[in-house]
């Protein structure tokens, strides 16, 4: 008891304060912008694909999410962007690989006559 009363005694003399201010409506944009992107990426990086493709190259999923969320806002920007960009282009060259592959095996079965020069 004696205690509990020594130190309300001590602390009566110190005076908390706590600041507060409005945000503002760019910060608020900013923040929310910055958790979509982190959804995103995150996202992107616990797939299947991407989580194999890392381990192949001796790097765990906690290590690029840590670093991740270091990234100031236009470096995070910029990132998400090489990543969809490199999604897409790799979907579309695989189609377009297949496409090329089909045609190359029609003509060469006789089925069509696209490459006169074959």
């Amino acid at each position: 008891m004696f205690n509990y009363l020594a130190l309300t005694i001590v602390c009566m003399g110190f005076v908390q304060v706590s600041h507060a201010e409005v945000i503002g409506t760019e910060q608020l944009i900013s923040s929310e912008a910055r958790e979509a992107a982190m959804t995103r990426i995150e996202s992107i990086v616990m797939r299947d694909d991407v989580r194999q493709q890392l381990s192949n190259l001796g790097v765990s999923q906690e290590v690029v999410l840590a670093r991740v969320d270091r990234m100031t806002d236009s470096e995070l920007a910029s990132f998400e962007s090489s990543l969809s960009q490199g999604i897409v282009g790799g979907d579309a060259l695989a189609v377009i690989g297949a496409v090329f592959l089909v045609l190359l095996i029609l003509e060469l079965v006789g089925v069509t006559d696209i490459f006169k020069s074959i």
